[in-house]
């Protein structure tokens, strides 16, 4: 290991432990203000229209942004994202 990584080690330590002890202090917060957002049932459109608008903007934007096709991306993304699920 390079001296310089051994210098940055406790740093980094020190860091990433205040980092999740604030962390798991604000999720420990039961104080929080959420607004409610209601219930499906009293929403003004339809559940039909509110999906053919959410699948018109999807075609908009997928339009517009540029596509990236990395499989190492790809793959990094899909288990961050089961990982996730499972916590």
């Amino acid at each position: 290991m390079s001296k310089s990584f051994l210098q940055r080690l406790p740093i980094f330590i020190v860091t990433t432990m205040m980092t999740l002890g604030l962390t798991q202090a604000l999720a420990a917060n039961d104080n929080l203000k959420i607004p409610n957002l209601g219930a499906s049932s009293t929403s003004l459109y339809s559940e039909e229209y509110e999906r053919k608008l959410g699948n018109l903007w999807l075609k908009v934007f997928r339009a517009q942004a540029p596509i990236l096709d990395d499989p190492l991306l790809y793959d990094y993304i899909e288990n961050l994202i089961f990982q996730l699920v499972l916590h």
